[in-house]
């Protein structure tokens, strides 16, 4: 990751601990820096799951195909961010095929699946949005959708152990 890759995704970054603090959700939020702070390794050790480990305990995590390092994440979550370059003429086609960001390479392709495969919410923030859109409302949106859901499953599960002590209680008397 490059010093124009990290000015470009801080924005996001920010935009992501601003809407935290003032909509108060809690999330807990890591950028990379390049220095792989948000490496994630992944395990195929689980019927049709992946398992996520941070940081990486391999070795040669650096080298393995089932490691990937997000922009923005928030590991308890399981929300990832990725700023995505796009390929167009005059743009440097060997840095973006090294990236993974055009549609011969398969390598963001396997990427989104290993973080699916791990139970990961993704958002994708274009580099055309971050010029033309309205991303930090897409961005707003994707995360208010996360909270929700957590939130949800939160008090689904408090339901759940309610009821049963309701019913264990009835049952006793």
């Amino acid at each position: 990751m490059g010093a124009v890759d990290i000015a470009v995704l801080h924005p996001i970054y920010r935009e992501c601990l601003e809407l935290n603090k003032e909509h108060q959700w809690s999330f807990s939020f890591k950028e990379d820096s390049g220095d792989f702070e948000t490496m994630i390794q992944f395990f195929d050790d689980q019927p049709n799951r992946l398992r996520a480990v941070r940081p990486p305990i391999a070795e040669n995590w650096d080298t393995m195909d089932l490691c990937n390092a997000p922009d923005i994440m928030d590991f308890e979550n399981r929300i990832i961010i990725e700023y995505e370059e796009e390929s167009r003429p005059g743009k440097r086609m060997g840095k973006i095929g090294k990236k993974g960001h055009w549609s011969e390479s398969k390598r963001d392709e396997n990427r989104d699946k290993n973080y699916k495969a791990a139970g990961f919410r993704v958002c994708k923030i274009w580099e055309s949005e971050m010029k033309k859109g309205p991303w930090n409302l897409k961005l707003f949106h994707f995360l208010a959708d996360c909270y929700c859901k957590r939130d949800c499953r939160m008090f689904a599960d408090m339901f759940l152990i309610e009821k049963d002590l309701m019913l264990a209680l009835t049952r006793r008397n």
